[in-house]
């Protein structure tokens, strides 16, 4: 090999390591996202949980002033 062929291929592999690089980048991008995304499922799901949580102790809060209404009129 003379120094032009020598050259030649570690201009080559400098050239292939470049893409390795790029490709890599993208594929670390598309991770990113796609945790960004588990994380704002999460919290998507944490609020509607958190919503429907509050809700029941509403109806909770209901059913007990309810019932005792009720046992008060029984009682009376």
């Amino acid at each position: 090999m003379n120094n032009n062929e020598q050259f030649d291929f570690l201009d080559l592999l400098n050239i292939l390591s470049f893409v390795i690089g790029i490709l890599n980048y993208q594929e670390n991008l598309t991770q990113s996202d796609k945790q960004e995304l588990m994380n704002k499922v999460d919290e998507d799901t944490k609020t509607a949980i958190e919503e429907v949580h509050k809700h029941l102790q509403m109806q909770d809060e209901k059913i007990d002033t309810i019932m005792k209404l009720l046992e008060d009129k029984n009682n009376a």
